[in-house]
């Protein structure tokens, strides 16, 4: 396989995160021209949440439309470190910090989506395994994460296990080693160089040793899931745009609201 585009698809596109108590990984999963300023580009990462929960808050507030105190949420923002390598080589000559935020995020399904706040053009994004493609056992696939806060490294492996249940969700095993800190980066297929996952937890020993080369990963098609759900489709599907998807959530939290509304007026009565 040509090493140039092995780096440019699979190394490049993952990024260090860092929050406020943690640091862990991060892949870009979109960056494109905005709609209302085409010089200037919207970039979109994904990682763990557990990566960034610390930096995920909330205080009671007063709500005028349900006369009564609310936790309302506090969304501090997280770095996103983005490496510039030699041309050709994984030496490199450059990093570059932007703060980024927490737009949306899911505890239980253990993601995290982040946009950057900068406006420039990330080159290299992660392409997506196909939503009704099918992952095989023994399938080649490469981890790439910034284990133990370095920069992001890539390990080879295999599809060793799928849809392992831990906390009522479906995990894929995979034997390429991984350790702390890799923990939402991007696992690969070695074919095509597609992204089908977000490495998420290790197997540790009953004395507390990591078994690194059993790694848990969510597997691609919880991903398309989580961005279903918070409706951020236009991550993966060129025929949505961010504009329309913001509306509705707009409309979904509006509704959301007065239902809780109706709800606690009921629950008066």
């Amino acid at each position: 396989m040509e090493r140039k585009k092995l780096h440019e698809k699979v190394l490049y596109p993952v990024v260090r995160v860092i929050a406020k108590k943690a640091m862990g990984s991060g892949t870009i999963l979109y960056s494109k021209p905005s709609e209302n300023s085409p010089n200037e580009y919207e970039t979109y990462v994904l990682t763990n949440f557990h990566v960034v929960e610390d930096s995920v808050s909330y205080k009671k507030e007063w709500d005028a439309l349900l006369k009564r105190d609310v936790k309302k949420e506090i969304l501090d923002a997280v770095q996103v470190q983005e490496f510039r390598y030699y041309s050709g080589r994984s030496v490199v000559v450059g990093e570059s910090s932007v703060q980024a935020d927490i737009v949306a995020y899911d505890k239980t399904q253990d993601l995290a989506l982040l946009k950057a706040r900068d406006v420039k053009k990330y080159e290299f994004v992660a392409e997506m395994f196909p939503r009704d493609g099918k992952l095989e056992m023994l399938m080649e696939l490469l981890c790439v994460g910034c284990g133990m806060g370095e920069r992001p490294l890539m390990t080879y492996g295999f599809l060793s296990g799928m849809n392992r249940e831990i906390d009522n969700y479906p995990y894929h095993l995979s034997s390429a080693n991984s350790i702390f800190g890799v923990s939402g980066g991007a696992v690969f297929e070695k074919e095509a160089l597609q992204f089908v996952g977000v490495p998420s937890r290790i197997t540790v020993s009953l004395f507390g040793q990591a078994i690194t080369h059993m790694g848990y990963f969510i597997p691609v098609d919880r991903v398309y899931k989580f961005l279903d759900e918070q409706i951020f489709e236009f991550v993966y599907d060129p025929a949505q745009t961010p504009s329309v998807c913001a509306k509705r959530r707009e409309e979904k939290r509006e509704k959301d609201r007065i239902f809780a509304a109706n709800v606690s007026e009921e629950s008066e009565k």
